[in-house]
């Protein structure tokens, strides 16, 4: 892969998102560690810490001892659940923007007054992070650069689009397989599923635009709100990868 310019996608996917890690590790010890990278929701908080020179045990550390995970701000007000903790990602960002990135990032996010996507690759990144992350009827949208934002998923589940013409071979990762369910049993359930169907909808569009796909179906062990298997996450993600070592040797 000497020369050539690797671009990778990383999913929105809830805490499914964390096997990102391990597809990092494994692109790392294969050679194939991206020059150019585009997330939404979760794969934008795995990707701006890898992008921004987070080594990948710095990023484990930081998810397995569940920091990361204190970034929301859980009191109830009369409009609902309030925003995510800005200051919690700022103790790692600070005033950092996507310019002063190491490695060039691009986020999904969704403009809810125009319902189309948005890409930010310039200013604030934590702005950026939470625009995307954000969960609709959970958090409420934010305005960021005067606009009312909210989470990429709404629009853009598989932000492959800003690759496209920047890099030679797209590798493109869905943490969120679909499975057949019978009876949703209860109301955090079906948020889940009603993000599942919506995000894999648009990615079997997307997904033929990448020269690699990468989706481990033992994920769909995994509930989108369940942050307590980080390790196991993780070595999902890594194992899968490393099972495309042939392929990815002859690229």
């Amino acid at each position: 892969m000497e020369n050539r310019k690797i671009g990778l996608v990383l999913s929105e996917c809830g805490a499914r998102g964390i096997a990102h890690i391990g597809v990092l590790k494994a692109l790392e010890e294969l050679n194939m560690k991206p020059d150019i990278i585009s997330g939404t929701s979760f794969g934008a908080i795995i990707g701006a810490f890898y992008a921004a020179g987070y080594s990948i045990p710095e990023i484990t550390e930081i998810v397995t001892r569940n920091t990361i995970f204190q970034l929301r701000d859980l009191s109830f007000t009369h409009d609902g659940l309030s925003h995510l903790n800005e200051n919690a990602f700022r103790r790692y960002f600070k005033k950092k923007t996507m310019e002063d990135l190491k490695i060039p990032f691009y986020i999904a996010g969704a403009n809810l007054s125009r319902s189309n996507t948005i890409i930010f690759s310039t200013g604030d990144l934590v702005k950026a992070m939470i625009a995307s992350l954000l969960i609709p009827r959970l958090y409420q949208p934010i305005f960021y650069k005067n606009v009312q934002r909210t989470n990429g998923v709404d629009t853009n589940s598989f932000p492959v689009d800003p690759l496209l013409g920047k890099c030679d071979f797209i590798i493109g990762v869905y943490a969120n397989p679909l499975a057949k369910i019978r009876i949703i049993s209860s109301e955090i359930n079906v948020l889940d599923r009603r993000y599942n169907l919506s995000a894999y909808k648009n990615v079997q569009v997307k997904k033929v635009l990448c020269d690699l796909f990468i989706e481990p179906t033992l994920l769909l062990k995994y509930r989108m709100f369940n942050f307590k298997q980080a390790n196991e996450l993780i070595e999902i993600g890594y194992q899968y990868t490393m099972g495309f070592k042939e392929k990815m040797a002859i690229v």
